[in-house]
């Protein structure tokens, strides 16, 4: 039984799941990854293992698959594979770069059924009249086609019309009325600042950060003009002129630029897919998105040119490095100011005594009265 490998968005599970459907009741295996894998399984080793054993690639093309990493990782795997890769437009957007070779099945201009089937065509399979529209689709297809065309364009008007019309009966425009309000005086206070003394200030030195700009390489796209169904080329480690088992991968272009920590160095022998050189053309960078979980760790690491084996020649895109500023910052220093109260001196009076002189009485003497004897008569 053939086997049909769907890649999609999970935003259009929907899609891929009645796609899915009517192509199993058409006699293909299909393979996508809500019904084929299981809990607990590895997906990193069991979608490339899907690919692999398919014979179709169906890639579901929408602005949500464009923008998904793991749909790009699929489809580039499926065309290193050289697998039988056939999109199909769901929804309007740009085709990538590496399907613009590719004619895909349009579902966007048509019907389901008729997409599906130009679709079962295309793998080979006998249409299926009995795919059933949805209800949607049979009054699409009733309309007039340009009225059908933008449908979906007209019924978002009918909504926003009906919700502007709701709301407009729930909710009169005339507003409230608010009455005047009334105010009630308030009380003013006055504060007349007392005079203060003047103080002294010292000025004292804080620190403030001023930010410098310096440059640090990264990668933005190649300016080398890419061929067209361009592939992403696997060349093997394997330096010719030196004598080594491993080589380290560094995180630039540089031996100045550090070892990548969380990936061991890499065994000679070893063939990654190259994503392209630097300017120079003396380093070679790892691809992103590489097949094997082995090369995961070094994604985006760099390595000596000289230490691959490029006796085959093979395209390598140019990587123009441009510098991202980063911020370091300088220290200035600002003054701010401390006051310094110095105090006023008081004076506290002081009280002195003074003693106060007094008299003192001087005694004064009188003198007592003589006393003169009275003469005797002697007989």
């Amino acid at each position: 039984m053939t086997q049909v490998f769907i890649s999609y968005s999970r935003k259009d599970i929907a899609f891929a799941r009645r796609l899915a459907g009517d192509l199993e009741q058409a006699g293909f295996n299909v393979w996508w990854d809500i019904s084929d894998l299981k809990g607990g399984d590895d997906w990193v080793r069991f979608i490339p293992a899907a690919i692999d054993a398919s014979q179709y690639f169906v890639v579901l093309l929408s602005p949500n698959s464009i923008q998904s990493e793991w749909v790009e990782k699929e489809y580039s795997y499926a065309i290193r594979l050289r697998k039988k890769l056939i999109p199909a437009m769901i929804k309007p957007c740009d085709v990538p770069f590496s399907l613009h070779t590719i004619n895909y099945v349009d579902f966007v201009n048509v019907d389901y059924a008729t997409g599906a089937n130009n679709l079962l065509a295309a793998l080979g399979g006998a249409p299926q009249p009995d795919i059933r529209m949805s209800r949607t689709e049979k009054l699409l297809k009733k309309l007039p086609p340009p009225v059908a065309r933008y449908s979906a364009v007209i019924i978002g008007v009918v909504i926003i019309l009906l919700a502007f019309l709701i709301y407009s009966i729930f909710n009169p425009s005339t507003p409230p009325v608010t009455p005047p309000s009334t105010e009630s005086p308030t009380a003013t206070l006055t504060i007349t600042p007392r005079p203060i003394d003047t103080d002294t200030a010292t000025p004292t030195p804080t620190q403030t950060f001023t930010p410098t700009i310096s440059a640090t390489p990264t990668i933005t796209r190649t300016k080398t003009p890419v061929p067209v169904n361009f592939v992403l080329p696997t060349v093997c480690v394997h330096p010719i002129e030196f004598d080594v088992h491993s080589i380290y991968v560094r995180s630039g272009p540089g031996t100045d630029r550090g070892v990548l920590l969380n990936a061991p160095a890499i065994q000679v022998g070893k063939c990654p897919l190259i994503g392209g050189h630097n300017e120079e053309d003396t380093w070679l960078m790892i691809a992103y998105g590489q097949p094997d979980p082995e090369f995961v760790p070094y994604e985006g690491g760099w390595i000596r040119k000289d230490l691959f084996d490029l006796s085959t020649p093979v395209f390598i895109p140019e990587i123009t490095l441009t510098p991202t500023p980063t911020i370091t910052l300088t220290p200035t220093i600002t003054p701010t100011f401390t006051v310094t109260l110095t105090p006023t001196p008081t004076s506290t009076p002081t009280q002195t005594f003074t003693p106060t002189a007094t008299d003192t009485p001087t005694p004064t003497y009188t003198a007592s009265p003589t006393l003169e004897p009275e003469p005797t008569n002697t007989p």
